[in-house]
């Protein structure tokens, strides 16, 4: 029967991870524009003009309005999950500092760190988010007053045990979060994981009843467990068990996406002169129409001698590029038909069978798994991957670095 339960409950988790990884994806696409656009009028305006205000407040709540996409997509776990190894405890200290400023008087934080490392491998920054909406869950818990303790130490189960999820044998990192709130009431125990659950309405805090459901997630992605146990009156006490960390030096890591940022060796063109058009052609592929458009406008201002080419699909980009031999290109990753992975693999062998030169391609998404870039990843070729809604300048940079001179 509990096994019957623990499966229900991992069907229904993985159902809303989906739901809420294709709204993210809707989002981000609706987010573009409300981050974009306010950068290309303010080149329209004086810089002393009211409008300048205005454009402020809209980039002000489309980036909060990003910031509620991100844990949709932590929800997701469609971030790829990097296998750094790292210290918990240092994580800890980190998330510990950051409370500290918010605290209230009544509230006080006591740590118990064990002296030995606590290494594990995998997200430092998704550990610290999971870390940190237990803490947040249990201050909220509390109220003005009370004390949250957290610890540290090295374990090894002999055998299974486990209320919430049944944890296996083996060499653990456990880190329990305990506070001294109210306890859980035993009707909605099996309920507290489940995103967009909260008791906390009256907050009206945006992303409330995300906390426990993202740590879930997170704790999933690096192979690790979560528990709790919970008496009314007393509080209650949630616990991260999550892998030792083995020698992952001799293993084949995956690579994380490259971004923006990073700085990825790009084919040299050696055609002839002759055979390169004076001015750069770049396509812009995307099943949006207004992304298309903005992007387009963007790129116009900024290089006004370009040849911009705009498709929107993955077979329109094919056909456009076998035809016209593009120097960049901008491709969504989420199309319907034929996506941005497909096409790439279809431009790498155009170039091949007609030794042209691979362009730079700056690949866009809103949401991705990262299973479909394994290949594109491992081929080492993607230059830089952009995380939707971009920003004017942050899709100018990445051309600029990308477009040959």
């Amino acid at each position: 029967m509990k096994t019957d339960v623990h499966l229900a409950r991992t069907e229904r988790l993985e159902m809303a991870g989906l739901v809420a990884g294709q709204i993210a994806h809707d989002f981000n696409n609706l987010l573009t524009p409300l981050l974009a656009y306010p950068d290309l009028i303010r080149n329209e305006v004086k810089q002393n003009a009211v409008v300048n205000e205005y454009l402020s407040i809209i980039e002000k709540t489309a980036t909060e309005m990003q910031h509620l996409t991100l844990k949709l997509l932590t929800l997701a776990r469609r971030n790829r999950v990097s296998r750094a190894v790292f210290d918990i405890s240092d994580v800890i200290g980190e998330v510990v500092q950051a409370l500290q400023a918010g605290l209230p008087q009544g509230i006080a934080v006591k740590c118990d760190l064990v002296v030995t490392p606590c290494n594990i491998a995998g997200s430092r920054s998704q550990i610290h988010a999971a870390l940190e909406n237990l803490c947040q869950n249990a201050l909220d818990a509390m109220g003005t007053s009370g004390s949250l303790f957290i610890k540290s130490e090295n374990v090894y189960l002999d055998t299974p045990f486990g209320e919430y999820q049944t944890v296996t044998r083996g060499a653990y990192v456990k880190i329990s979060v305990r506070d001294t709130g109210a306890g859980i009431p035993e009707d909605i125990r099996e309920k507290i994981f489940d995103p967009f659950f909260t008791t906390k309405r009256a907050t009206k805090r945006r992303g409330s009843g995300l906390g426990l459901s993202i740590v879930h997630g997170i704790i999933k992605d690096h192979l690790g467990y979560v528990d709790f146990e919970s008496t009314l009156g007393k509080g209650s006490t949630f616990f991260m068990y999550l892998p030792v960390a083995k020698d992952f030096a001799k293993e084949q890591m995956t690579s994380p996406l490259p971004m923006e940022s990073e700085r990825v060796p790009v084919v040299v063109d050696d055609s002839p002169p002759s055979e390169k058009p004076i001015a750069p052609r770049i396509l812009i592929a995307d099943d949006e129409q207004m992304i298309r458009k903005l992007f387009g406008m963007i790129l116009m201002f900024e290089f006004p001698e370009a040849v911009i080419d705009q498709v929107s699909d993955g077979e329109q980009a094919v056909a456009a590029f076998s035809k016209s031999c593009h120097d960049l290109i901008i491709m969504d990753l989420q199309m319907p038909g034929q996506d941005g992975r497909e096409s790439f693999f279809e431009i790498r062998k155009i170039c091949t069978d007609r030794n042209w030169r691979l362009p730079p391609i700056v690949f866009c998404t809103g949401f991705t798994p990262a299973e479909s870039l394994a290949d594109i990843i491992k081929d080492g070729l993607v230059n830089c991957l952009l995380r939707k809604p971009i920003k004017a300048e942050l899709l100018l940079e990445a051309v600029r670095k990308r477009l040959p001179k």
